[in-house]
């Protein structure tokens, strides 16, 4: 596949707010008329496609030298942005007041300096913004020290010493859970659930660390988040989905009990509550999973929380994404194609603002839908949009579903020419991402002598034997994500 050429510049407009881009024009480019960078904004706005290879036409390029304008651009749009922006997190926050510090410091306000920094460090070891205490740490001696208070200095040395050591301490916990949730990320990010034994065993050396022994080890806010997350995701990936489930649901009480940090940190109560929903999705609590719906369409509204724009398209669209999978796991297919039609207008309108992967999943749900309502043409769009829009980035299981998925369909519109050459590429591909499941191996055989039984009569006993070894498997070998996904029994049994 051909590697698209990436316009930093292009992505950045694009990703503007209308908001932010009403406040870039008026804060710069209204009074700016007919300079270059401001020609230049206004052509590359104006093209809407996503796309980051636009080429600048001749008329253009000719005026100027666009590289230069380019870097001047990106420079005036980014310094707008840090005001627009500069109370949107706690972070921001801390990291502007550095600059206005560094301002006083040059012109030797050393008083106001250090009002500004004991305000900081409160704020700071308040919301535990370990690195931007240490920095603030380090401004109060390096202050100190320009204006010869040195009286001062002696008083303060221990208490600078014993602050910087908790944060070392502090970030040194912190960032051994990081390394654990790397870990794991490594491990499931691009297979999802559907994981080889050494991955296994991989997930089971990681779940051993001293770290996860219990909950005391992980002394800051961040390092129990990370230690939550841990749990919940290996029993999720080691098919303990109660254990998942009970262990998010326990994340998600955590953070109801500090609800300054949930006002502090949307992004990670967020987080949490669509690990709680997916983890309920998949034991059936659908009831439970509508209610953590519920919670986070309750975010934006969260007064005092800094919620971003990016955010709340998120929530819109995992909101939507999770009640189209509880239609499909209930079998109503027929709501599940009708609310996919009702909300795919916005899906459409916004898909520019989310990840491929939530875009491969919706379309995976919406695919298994049409199937299962026989709109095969229906299907195979989805299908085809999924493989169009293929990149590294995505979880692997989600074009394993497709090419299964397309087998199905193509068995069910009775190609059976082009079936087996599409057996060979799904096998390909399971055999590169290392896919080994039973059900896999169970549906190539199946349909390899569906598409040779000679009658009605030798279909239905190729369908009945299978039915009664997809049933086995899921009776007595825990069940299996494919079948239960894709629906194979119900496949089966609608055709007899």
């Amino acid at each position: 596949m051909k590697e698209e050429k990436i316009d930093g510049l292009i992505q950045l407009i694009q990703a503007l707010s209308p908001n932010e881009k009403r406040y870039v024009r008026i804060s710069i480019l209204d009074n700016s008329k007919g300079k270059n960078f401001e020609i230049l904004y206004n052509y590359l706005e104006s093209q809407t496609a996503k796309r980051t290879d636009i080429e600048i036409p001749n008329n253009i390029k000719a005026k100027m030298n666009v590289s230069y304008e380019k870097n001047y651009l990106k420079k005036m749009i980014l310094r707008a942005l840090r005001n627009f922006n500069e109370d949107l997190t706690d972070n921001l926050t801390a990291l502007q007041t550095l600059i206005d510090l560094e301002i006083l410091f040059n012109k030797k306000l050393y008083d106001s300096c250090l009002q500004v920094i004991e305000k900081m460090l409160k704020f700071t070891t308040e919301k535990e913004l370990l690195n931007s205490t240490i920095l603030y740490l380090q401004w109060y001696r390096r202050i100190l020290l320009r204006k010869g208070d040195y009286t001062l200095l002696a008083q303060k040395a221990d208490y600078l010493k014993d602050e910087a050591n908790f944060c070392l301490r502090q970030l040194e916990n912190l960032n051994g859970y990081r390394d654990i949730q790397s870990s794991i990320l490594g491990v499931i990010s691009k297979k999802g659930i559907l994981l080889a034994k050494e991955d296994m065993d991989t997930l089971e050396e990681i779940i051993k660390n001293p770290l996860l022994e219990n909950e005391s080890k992980a002394i800051t806010f961040h390092s129990k988040c990370h230690f939550y997350e841990a749990w919940v995701w290996y029993y999720s990936h080691t098919h303990k989905p109660e254990m998942s489930q009970s262990t998010s649901e326990a994340y998600v009480n955590f953070l109801e009990s500090n609800k300054t940090k949930i006002l502090q940190y949307p992004q990670v109560y967020f987080s949490a509550v669509t690990n709680f929903v997916t983890r309920c999705c998949s034991i059936d609590q659908y009831d439970k999973a509508l209610l953590g719906i519920e919670k986070l369409e309750t975010i934006p509204t969260l007064k005092g929380a800094k919620v971003s724009e990016g955010l709340k398209t998120e929530i819109k669209f995992f909101a939507i994404e999770r009640k189209l999978l509880i239609y499909i796991q209930k079998r109503n297919f027929d709501k599940a194609v009708q609310f996919y039609e009702e909300t795919n207008p916005f899906i459409e309108k916004n898909k520019g603002n989310v990840h491929v992967s939530f875009l491969s999943i919706y379309r995976i749900f919406t695919a298994i839908a049409y199937f299962h309502q026989n709109q095969l043409e229906a299907t195979l769009t989805q299908i085809r949009n999924i493989f169009d829009d293929k990149n590294d980035s995505q979880r692997f299981d989600n074009y394993l579903y497709a090419h299964l998925l397309q087998i199905m369909t193509h068995v069910e519109k009775k190609n059976y020419r082009i079936v087996p050459y599409q057996i060979q590429a799904a096998k390909r591909f399971c055999k590169a991402k290392k896919f080994k499941q039973k059900s896999i191996t169970l549906f190539f055989e199946l349909v390899s002598k569906w598409i040779k039984a000679e009658n009605n009569e030798e279909l239905n006993i190729v369908k009945q034997s299978y039915l009664e070894k997809f049933s086995h498997l899921q009776i007595n070998e825990g069940g299996d994500v494919v079948q239960t996904t894709l629906a194979f029994d119900l496949w089966l049994t609608s055709k007899k």
